[in-house]
């Protein structure tokens, strides 16, 4: 009697049996229901590899075969490959990490395969890789797929959108002769063939090989076309397929999810290692200065990292020495880190830019687990250590801390009038413990930020029967006392010079960076008034300060809606919307204030540390006011406590990274088709202009009326530029990032999450863009958009 360990897709339905037979066997057996032609194959279950033994195995194997009429011969091989839970899903590729073993033609050779797929598990390498990538070990188990060799007159690989562009209107199909594992291997070079999918014109170069060419111009490469095109509708998702012709038919022998397409916020280190800038991307656009990186290291990490996995139970992790790091100036997190935080809530109540971002691949099941594990130490830790994890007891305690923030005018004041080593310290202190209150707050404030928004996001959709069409976004925009929005209507309504010098008086602490070494709005006041009069001579008009009537319509629209409802659900389902609104718009709008308040907090610890330096240099001490920049915070703090008047040397090639932006990533082709590229829609509206390409504050000042900003992330001081834009392009960020949510202030149509964007645009080429549906056009060269 055969046990449930053989699953057969042509006599049962395993598609949704994936816990048990893993991704690869069940992407073939959904196409296999969908009429694509895969070769035959069979899966032995993950439940084997545990305590199946290899007698037994055998008998079973024989009496499957037997049963279903498969030969092993020559004429007939086999091959075996891996097909683990865990391999090929929608946000990280495991090709190459686990093996495959072809032209099997003997019975013993094929379960000496599937015991090397089974050890193959707990190969140092791949138990490695895993771990960084935080797999929850319900995944770590194998099955083992069992299917009929092609012998291949040609194979290779089909991309079903470019890889690299995200480039959707053609395909890439990669086609050599024979088998095509030495294309996956790299050790042959395809033939290159671009497919335009309205009208399947093909462009390919030169070929030398005459049978490849009457190939590539044959019905069954048109076949292998609508094949792709077929697998590419029903997965909803670019995909990368595996392909193989055999003189006959057209065979599909693999596909997966397009991965290299979500790819870009990823660094490894030399012990390939994954970090990534997720967490600080928004908050530094461009590199940090020794001193500003080593006074918020250790106090961001506690705060946003380091305490809360010590809640969760993840002490090892949490007293990790190094949780951060630079690279090329530029910080970023441990990859673990987010993993573990995220583990205990499901998938689908994580936002789409976070999900892909952060490769987080955790299912249901495996947060419930998490969450089980982590309930003593939430019960323990938590609750007796703070009740900010209660939203209105953050609220409280926000407004506790702004009660405080009168005292910043007070610390002002003093840097002003002091002139002592000594005082500049206990400013420099002082600075410091109002930032550590300010983040034990500002933690939580950001974290309900997006769990409101997402809930809020949820509930719509699932109250709605189709009448509303509302988006989170919309019930979250146009908000009152936003400061930022406050702040920009200020300096648009600059007139005279008297104004902008009060504008300036009020608001000059502002900067665009949390790092103390950038030159507030104060400092840099001519630039931002030379923005202004750019803006007071076009007539656009930015409709920032505009959205409140249109975002109040839309909650009496949801509330209208809901007076509709059966009166047995009516009252539950309002107060529930108006707790989930109340909550999504105090913490959006905080995510704003805090950081106003935080930037007033850093302008006093700067002017400590300048007036440091003028001291100094009095004392012909120092030669160059921003080489104090160049220390770290325990150099600063020893140098205020030091009697000693040696002159300061400062080593710039120590800090060598420092100031250097990041190798650019070479993702440039030369392509004059047309193309769309596709990221997430955080602000509605259409635009078509002009590319004007910003890596940096001093780039992004030089936007025209008019032009599409693009660029890696727009921190919330850039916000003036926007008064010219027509659209904004950016690299990172979801719908709650800092520019995301002034872009919906301003009606600007933005797009984010749009990988490589800096390097693949150019300056002064046309694009079309939706904030909508996150859709970018490139136009060619010669070509104009529609009106």
């Amino acid at each position: 009697m055969m046990i449930r360990n053989f699953f057969y897709a042509r006599k049962q339905t395993i598609n949704k049996k994936s816990k048990l037979i893993g991704g690869k066997a069940c992407v073939l057996a959904k196409l296999y229901e969908i009429g694509i032609p895969v070769p035959d194959f069979f899966v032995l279950s993950a439940k084997a590899c545990v305590h199946q033994k290899r007698i037994h195995l055998e008998k079973q194997l024989e009496s499957f075969l037997e049963k279903h009429e498969w030969n092993i011969s020559k004429e007939t091989p086999l091959a075996v490959r891996s097909s683990a839970p865990f391999e090929d899903d929608t946000v990280l590729s495991w090709a190459g990490q686990l093996e495959s073993y072809l032209n099997l033609t003997s019975i013993h050779g094929v379960l000496d395969s599937i015991e090397k797929i089974w050890r193959s598990i707990n190969d140092p390498r791949v138990m490695k890789y895993m771990s960084y990538f935080s797999y929850p070990r319900s995944k770590r188990t194998i099955a083992v797929l069992i299917q009929r060799m092609v012998r291949p007159l040609f194979s290779g690989i089909m991309f079903t959108s470019h890889p690299v562009w995200n480039q959707t209107d053609s395909l890439l199909i990669e086609v050599a002769p024979g088998s095509c594992e030495k294309v996956t291997a790299g050790t042959l070079n395809p033939v290159q063939v671009y497919v335009n999918k309205k009208d399947s014109s093909i462009q390919v170069s030169n070929i030398n090989n005459p049978k490849l060419q009457a190939f590539i111009h044959s019905d069954y490469f048109n076949q292998l076309i609508e094949l792709g095109i077929k697998i590419e509708n029903y997965f909803q998702a670019g995909q990368d397929i595996e392909w193989a012709f055999d003189g006959e038919q057209v065979w599909i022998l693999q596909s997966r999810p397009i991965t290299s397409i979500q790819d870009g916020r990823i660094a490894f280190d030399t012990e390939g290692q994954p970090w990534t800038d997720y967490f600080f991307a928004e908050r530094f656009v461009e590199p940090l200065s020794p001193l500003g990186w080593s006074i918020l290291d250790e106090k961001i990490v506690k705060n946003a990292f380091r305490e809360p996995l010590w809640y969760l139970g993840y002490d090892h992790l949490a007293r990790e020495k190094k949780l951060s790091r630079l690279f090329n100036g530029m910080p970023y997190i441990r990859l673990a880190a987010f993993h573990n935080l995220y583990a205990i809530i499901p998938v689908y109540l994580i936002s789409e830019d976070k999900r892909k971002a952060l490769k987080l691949t955790h299912d249901f099941h495996d947060s419930v687990t998490s969450f089980v594990r982590a309930l003593p130490y939430l019960i323990t830790r938590l609750s007796g250590h703070s009740f900010q994890w209660l939203p209105f007891y953050n609220l409280k305690q926000w407004n506790q801390f702004k009660r405080r923030m009168p005292m910043i005018e007070n610390l002002k004041n003093r840097v002003e009038q002091s002139e002592s080593f000594e005082e500049f310290k206990s400013i420099f202190l002082t600075t410091e413990k109002l930032t550590e209150s300010f983040l034990a707050i500002h933690r939580w404030s950001i974290t309900f930020a997006d769990i409101f928004s997402i809930l809020l996001e949820k509930y719509l959709k699932r109250i709605d029967n189709g009448t509303l069409s509302l988006k989170a976004i919309d019930l979250l925009s146009g908000l009152a006392h936003n400061k930022t929005v406050e702040i920009n209507l200020a300096l648009k309504n600059c007139k005279t010079d008297r104004e902008f010098e009060q504008f300036l008086s009020r608001y000059g602490y502002r900067s665009e960076s949390l790092d103390i070494a950038q030159p507030s709005w104060a400092e840099s006041g001519e630039r931002i008034k030379q923005l202004l009069e750019t803006v007071h001579r076009t007539e656009h008009t930015a409709s920032i300060g505009r959205l409140d009537e249109s975002r109040k319509q839309k909650e009496a629209e949801c509330i209208q809606y809901i007076q509709t409802l059966p009166w047995s659900v009516r009252y539950p389902v309002k107060w529930i919307f108006k707790t989930l609104l109340y909550y999504g718009q105090e913490f959006t709008r905080l995510r704003e204030n805090q950081r106003d308040a935080w930037h007033q907090i850093l302008f006093v610890m700067r002017h400590t540390v300048l007036k440091t330096a003028d001291k100094l240099m009095a004392q012909k001490r120092l030669y160059n006011r921003n080489d104090m920049f160049y220390l770290t915070r325990k150099e600063f703090l020893k140098l205020l406590a030091s009697d000693d008047q040696a002159v300061i040397n400062i080593d710039r090639k120590k800090y060598s990274e420092f100031g250097r932006k990041p190798p650019v990533k070479h993702v440039k082709e030369k392509n004059k088709n047309t193309h769309i590229l596709t990221g997430i829609g955080v602000s509605r509206g259409h635009a078509v202009g002009r590319v004007r390409i910003a890596e940096t504050y001093e780039q992004a000042l030089q936007a025209q009326y008019g032009d599409i900003l693009v660029t890696h992330s727009a921190d919330p001081a850039w916000s003036p530029v926007f008064n010219l834009l027509s659209g904004l392009i950016m690299e990172t960020g979801g719908i709650l990032s800092h520019a995301s949510i002034i872009a919906r202030e301003y009606g600007l149509p933005a797009v984010t999450s749009v990988q490589h964007a800096t390097d693949i645009f150019t300056d002064g080429e046309i694009v079309e863009l939706s904030g909508e549906r996150g859709m970018i056009k490139r136009f060619k060269e010669q070509e104009e958009p529609q009106a």
